[in-house]
């Protein structure tokens, strides 16, 4: 199994994270995503939702919310950890928007649509709309050498 992530960081407001993942045989894929806050709250569409983050995830059969040890500094703490979890053969795709906010806004987003590539020189297409407007990315190319982004404001 091999793959690599894609971080778009666009128009200086949020992160999208494309995750390309190839497995000659059955897998049990696994993304797990940190929170550094105490609390986590999971909203729909895929919406979970911290004091200053909304991480929206797209791909994923199951997404499961479970308390997570967080050390540094030798200390520890149990903070909310996001599972998301699909399986799957040949080319399997996940995509994650995160969307840093101020304390006490509550932003909205959501993915309008998700494809993963047939093959690993194919296009990873994603659409979104954020507190921006609605906006596509397309990204092609060899996933383990130089990609090209295309980010479209509809």
């Amino acid at each position: 199994m091999n793959g690599n992530p894609w971080r778009i960081f666009i128009r200086a407001t949020f992160w999208l994270v494309l995750d390309l993942l190839i497995s000659d045989e059955p897998h049990a894929f696994q993304q797990w995503w940190h929170f550094g806050q105490s609390r986590v709250t999971a909203g729909r569409n895929r919406q979970y939702r911290s004091p200053n983050l909304l991480l929206v995830s797209a791909g994923a059969e199951r997404l499961r919310l479970q308390a997570g040890e967080v050390v540094n500094y030798n200390k520890k703490w149990f903070r909310p950890v996001l599972r998301a979890e699909k399986r799957g053969q040949g080319l399997v795709g996940f995509a994650t928007l995160l969307y840093p906010h101020r304390k006490g806004e509550t932003p909205r987003a959501a993915f309008r649509s998700f494809k993963t590539p047939s093959a690993p020189e194919g296009r990873f297409h994603v659409a979104v709309k954020t507190p921006l407007g609605a906006m596509t990315v397309d990204c092609s190319g060899t996933w383990n050498r130089r990609n090209t982004c295309a980010f479209v404001k509809n």
